[in-house]
């Protein structure tokens, strides 16, 4: 949804004729009035939040609380339903207290001339809803007010050579449908997706619709340039200059070695430990604050460090004593994952002799580590599993209760150096400064390449006493 010169719009996807749909096949609710605005809504917001999800995690569908339908309309299944028999919208499944339904825009063909029509609102109504709704104000309206030292740049200065970036996403959609057979339907629906996402970042870029907000469950910042896919990021300019991406090498294996090491299990540990980390805290003790609460709210500062602190030091216990049983292979992983070339040297272990193939032992890599100790079925896991025996035993006991604390701890740590320590120290030491954070990496001009890589090396050091190897990448 957008608003120009006083009126509200709904922003959906070109090619949907939902009026034309509504005279061909009218509902039969169970109330008589039907307002076409409340189908433009789902449709919007559903639009909007594929906008606005994260690049690396997008599958193609976004989870939505039904909390958000609800607080617009009360008789929203009725409307949900409908779309989805009539093929407008598609889901997935539904777990209680842990996922809610993903949803997406089923997408035929691509119009890259006008990716987006804008309708005005016209019940007067749900106008005056949204006017004075602060529940959805809320929902559409940018974040992060607390990190205004990444936010600012945000500005006018940023640009993106739309044409360039368009002719970019041309061919990728010309590659999906010159494959299109090798695609299952929903898989097709979702690359389709993921490229319509784009069009939407690229539009806002060049309007200036900057948004920023930052994950109240891992702290990761998220923005335009996050949700924009790598290969368009060289479209960037900021000031008229192009940008450097300095990144950690392999950040999640790097960040898993700390794991490995008691001190992070020790509260007197002087650097990041576990019990600075809240959130993670809360997952060991059985979610005392309640999921929903912590995704909404986020765990404000140490307010519940009390409450979390007797049953951690019970868990840690429990870690530290599983340490002492490490062998070698332990060293391996560390040494593997310290270097610049992780998934190479992981790929010659599992796969001796064959050709490197990066995007599959990484993905094989984010399946060992982020998926619950009961998915067995992938024999590239099976194969990392075997290949580091005594780190796989420490990694499945730290998922055993709830197979997400492995992740959460690792994105948390990228988050916390990355955001609330590198890019405070940047933003002090030198406020003129423009830079960008995309995760785990900093974009920022050519001539202050040398001084963000010292600034990530120095905190790394400091927070975690190991320092990482780093990427450069020039966004041209």
């Amino acid at each position: 949804m957008i608003k120009k010169q006083g009126i509200y719009f709904w922003v959906i996807p070109s090619g949907l004729d939902l009026q034309g749909l509504l005279e061909k096949h009218p509902p039969s609710f169970k109330k008589k009035k039907i307002k076409i605005d409340v189908f433009y809504f789902i449709i919007d917001l559903i639009t909007a939040w594929t906008y606005k999800s994260t690049t690396d995690k997008f599958e193609g569908l976004v989870n939505i609380h039904s909390d958000y339908f609800l607080s617009f309309h009360h008789d929203y299944k009725e409307y949900l339903d409908y779309l989805k028999i009539h093929g407008i919208i598609d889901t997935d499944y539904y777990v209680p207290e842990e996922k809610s339904y993903g949803y997406c825009i089923n997408i035929g063909r691509i119009d890259f001339e006008c990716p987006f029509q804008e309708i005005p609102i016209k019940d007067n109504v749900i106008r005056s809803k949204i006017e004075s709704d602060q529940f959805y104000k809320e929902l559409v309206s940018p974040g992060a007010t607390n990190y205004s030292y990444l936010g600012k740049w945000f500005n006018p200065l940023l640009k993106i050579d739309g044409k360039r970036a368009r002719k970019i996403l041309v061919k990728m959609y010309a590659d999906v449908e010159a494959n299109k057979e090798k695609y299952k339907p929903k898989d097709l629906i979702k690359a389709k997706n993921k490229l319509l996402k784009n069009l939407r970042v690229i539009e806002e870029l060049e309007a200036q619709h900057f948004y920023c907000d930052v994950d109240n469950n891992i702290g990761r910042f998220h923005s335009n340039l996050t949700n924009l896919k790598k290969e368009i990021r060289s479209c960037i300019t900021y000031d008229g200059q192009k940008l450097v991406n300095i990144d950690v090498r392999n950040s999640q294996p790097f960040l898993s070695t700390c794991l490995l090491e008691a001190k992070f299990w020790t509260y007197n540990h002087h650097g990041l430990n576990i019990f600075k980390i809240p959130s993670a805290m809360n997952i060991i003790a059985g979610y005392i604050i309640s999921k929903q609460d912590i995704k909404i709210h986020g765990i404000k500062a140490y307010e519940y460090i009390n409450e979390l602190m007797d049953d951690i030091k019970q868990y840690t216990m429990s870690v530290t004593f599983l340490l002492k049983s490490l062998n070698k292979d332990h060293k391996a992983y560390i040494s593997f994952a310290k270097s610049s070339i992780f998934y190479k040297k992981v790929h010659r272990k599992i796969y001796p002799g064959k050709p490197f193939d990066k995007r599959k032992v990484k993905s094989s890599f984010f399946q060992y580590i982020y998926s619950s100790n009961k998915q067995n079925y992938w024999e590239e896991k099976k194969l990392i599993s075997n290949a580091f025996p005594s780190v796989t035993r420490m990694f499945k006991f730290l998922k055993q209760d709830d197979y997400v604390l492995l992740s959460h701890i690792m994105q948390r740590l990228e988050s916390i150096l990355i955001i609330e320590v590198v890019a405070r120290r940047i933003a002090a030491e030198k406020p003129n400064l423009p830079f960008f954070t995309v995760h785990d990496s900093i974009a920022t001009i050519p001539s202050e390449v040398d001084y963000v890589k010292k600034v990530i090396k120095e905190e790394f050091d400091n927070y975690l006493g190991i320092v990482p190897k780093l990427g450069l990448e020039k966004w041209e």
